[in-house]
């Protein structure tokens, strides 16, 4: 009998090792899906990116055409963390923030004290909300609108100057009150305007009444003396009438402090149209120059203008009143 050795079957090998299952092939669109969501969150980056840099380029080249003098510096424009393109899809900004510095400069035309000229703008900061755009740039409105400027005592005193320059010269009152300072007084929060050479004076009190800002006569000093009330009333009233201020359309004065450097003026305005307001800083801030025709209905102190041919603006030149809240607000 012979006998024959038993070998078990064994399982097919491939390099040694036994064969395994292939795993089954996993569906790669879920990888698909996270690009695509991953390159349409880049793009819309990129182009929240552009469209604020697009819009602060724009405001920024508009704030520094607008000042009529060099800037220091350039305005700093923030919209808000509030997605620009939502809004501009909409057709509306949610926020929009700017700081603009101060570019305001006093000159003296001839070297006339009674000529004073202002260029550039008042230190401003402009705060607007639910700004909402129509088809041409006139047709904006502003849901809210605030706008703090600071209004630099040598500006208030050119003012002055100016306003008084241009009314009549046989006018008493006007050539016996000649500014010579203005100095604030922010614990009291007064101003004291002085007159020639500081022999008289005008302390006022800042006021907002009925949105509108006043200068109230609180005393009136000639060498150190006050006069008695019927004198005051009359000096004080001639002094009101040439820094009364009168705010752009669609604005009212919220707020006014006296600071060492001057006032500190807050405007506010809700549903502010921006042609509205920009036809009421062309009308109330028409430039006059010290010693010019005033728009007060005087005349110059010689009784002769210019040379600027009639309706030409005169570059820098101090206007009524509300010349400076214009231009802040502007």
């Amino acid at each position: 009998m012979s006998s024959q050795k038993y070998y078990p079957q064994q399982q097919p090998q491939f390099s040694g090792y036994p064969a395994q299952q292939a795993p089954e092939k996993k569906s790669k669109a879920p990888k698909i899906l996270a690009i695509i969501v991953v390159i349409v969150l880049l793009l819309a980056l990129i182009a929240e990116f552009g469209a604020r840099w697009y819009i602060k380029h724009e405001i920024t080249n508009a704030m520094t055409e607008a000042s009529d003098s060099r800037m220091a510096e350039d305005p700093k424009v923030s919209l808000g963390t509030t997605p620009v393109l939502f809004g501009l899809v909409q057709g509306s900004l949610p926020h929009l923030e700017v700081e603009v510095p101060s570019s305001i400069d006093v000159s003296y035309e001839d070297n006339d004290p009674s000529r004073p000229v202002i260029t550039g703008m008042p230190r401003t900061h402009i705060t607007g909300k639910k700004l909402s755009m129509g088809e041409n740039p006139e047709d904006m409105i502003f849901g809210e609108l605030t706008v703090d400027a600071e209004l630099p005592k040598e500006v208030m005193k050119a003012e002055m100057i100016a306003n008084q320059s241009g009314q009549s010269g046989d006018d008493l009152m006007s050539q016996l009150l000649q500014v010579n300072d203005v100095v604030p007084n922010p614990k009291d929060q007064t101003l004291e305007v002085q007159f020639s050479g500081g022999l008289a004076s005008i302390v006022m009190s800042p006021k907002i009444e009925q949105g509108q800002l006043t200068m109230e006569v609180s005393a009136v000093k000639v060498f150190g003396q006050e006069l008695p009330d019927v004198l005051a009333e009359t000096l004080g009233g001639a002094v009101e009438d040439s820094v009364d201020q009168n705010t752009p359309g669609g604005l009212e004065a919220r707020d006014v402090r006296v600071t060492n450097r001057g006032l500190q003026i807050s405007l506010h305005g809700t549903d502010v149209h921006i042609d509205e307001l920009q036809n009421s800083l062309n009308e109330a801030g028409q430039p006059q120059q010290g010693g010019q025709d005033s728009p007060r209905g005087g005349r110059s102190n010689d009784g002769a203008g210019d040379d600027t041919p009639a309706g030409e603006d005169r570059p820098g030149a101090v206007g009524s009143g509300g010349e400076i809240f214009n231009r802040a607000a502007a």
